[in-house]
């Protein structure tokens, strides 16, 4: 029963105070629309994609050569304890390309106004489980800036893993074309109402329940148990009596009835 009593009462503060929880809410989700309009930038995302496959060099290609057709056959062939020397190299350019050696080339090679660690708080580089396809994404205010430098990225990359590594086995799938993005990745105008809804509606019941708390306002005799300490002893019931049986009965008080005729008084 008191369960009962305490969840009718939240729903009454909520009632009491509906006009101040639909406005604090709605100008919550109001105020985060026009944050994210007017004064959040935008920003863009490209990418491009490589391929780490089978490696070869001189002296590979000299021993190949020695070999007899039946080997050299059987070389052609995809060595799957190659691939799998690929798929662990990913590990490892995945490290490369956000390393200093890398973005610092880019850096230059591209003059941009950045330090090392923004450039490379914008790169981000995506591998799938047992895959040789490695895929570098970058985000940047500008769309062309940022096709540009994940181009280079992978161009520079190429260059450098042979030196650093002594292998040639990157191969560029896919450059980064500033046309990709299709609209801004953030903000997400729709997501921030969304959550400014949700957080508006949230402050409002708790400052709705807050103002209730501060109320000195008696309102039924559980207030006055409560409040004052004092049990009660009864109550009067309220009566409601229409007007236009209020006026009859004052029409009526203003006369004598002799005869069943009323004489004014």
């Amino acid at each position: 029963m008191e369960d009962t009593n305490s969840f009718k009462e939240i729903i009454n503060v909520i009632k009491r105070r509906v006009n101040l929880i639909i406005l604090m809410t709605l100008t919550a989700a109001l105020a985060s629309g026009i944050i994210s309009y007017l004064f959040l930038s935008p920003m863009y995302e490209s990418s491009t994609q490589i391929l780490v496959n089978h490696s070869t060099n001189s002296n590979q290609a000299q021993a190949n050569d020695k070999k007899s057709k039946k080997d050299e056959n059987e070389a052609n062939l995809i060595d799957p304890n190659q691939v799998r020397t690929n798929i662990e190299l990913i590990n490892t350019y995945t490290v490369l390309i956000k390393s200093p050696a890398i973005i610092e080339k880019v850096i230059d090679d591209l003059s941009l106004d950045a330090s090392f660690l923004d450039v490379n708080d914008q790169v981000t580089v995506n591998t799938t489980q047992n895959s040789q396809v490695v895929e570098i994404v970058v985000q940047d205010k500008d769309p062309k800036a940022a096709a540009d430098i994940a181009n280079h990225i992978a161009e520079v990359f190429k260059q450098e893993v042979g030196a650093l590594m002594s292998v040639d086995n990157i191969n560029i799938l896919a450059a980064a074309s500033e046309q990709e993005p299709y609209g801004a990745l953030s903000p997400d105008i729709i997501r921030n109402v969304m959550i400014g809804f949700a957080l508006g509606m949230f402050c409002a019941i708790g400052t709705a329940f807050l103002l209730e708390y501060l109320d000195p306002t008696v309102r039924n005799e559980r207030d006055i148990v409560y409040e004052l300490g004092i049990p009660v002893i009864g109550n009067i019931p309220e009566i409601k009596v229409s007007h236009k049986r209020i006026k009859n009965h004052q029409t009526e008080s203003s006369g004598v009835r002799i005869g069943g005729r009323t004489l004014d008084s």
